[in-house]
This record gives structure tokens, sequence and C-alpha cells, in this order.
């Protein structure tokens, strides 16, 4: 088994020359944050894309979870 983690690794010189606009739109489509939010009094969490763009909210952290796994999104938490 051959250790290929610098083959998949970013360093900060792969940012080089890349627009701000294609480095705001990276991860859209494939990730989706999840954080804690209140809406009209209650506790929730809140599902956004890569982008920051709202998503959805669930009543739970686990149901956001599934959420964006059930939309074939990589759900990271944000706090």
């Amino acid at each position: 088994m051959s250790d290929n983690a610098s083959e998949n690794s970013a360093t900060p010189n792969d940012f080089d020359g890349l627009a701000a606009d294609d480095f705001a739109s990276w991860g859209v489509g494939l990730a989706a944050y999840i954080k804690p939010a209140v809406v009209e009094g209650r506790a929730v969490y809140a599902i956004h894309d890569a982008a920051g763009a709202l998503i959805g909210y669930a009543s739970d952290r686990a149901a956001a979870l599934v959420a964006a796994r059930q939309s074939d999104l990589e759900a990271f938490s944000v706090h």
C-alpha cells in the first residue's frame, strides 16, 4: 500500500492565480455546511451550500446531516 497523501494534499501555491469567483465557487454542489441557528425563537440547524447560500433548516443536527447526504453533499459542521 502506497502513501498518496502528498498527491492528494493542496499547498498554498496550488491556489496562486485562482480567480476570486472560482475560489468562492469551490465546493459548490459538493459540500454543505451545518451550523446552529435560531429561527422565530426556535433552535434549529441551518444548512448552507459551499458558497454560503441557505439550503434549508432542520430540527436537529442529525436531521441536517441526513438531509445533506440525501442531496449528495458532504456535510461539515461550522461553529
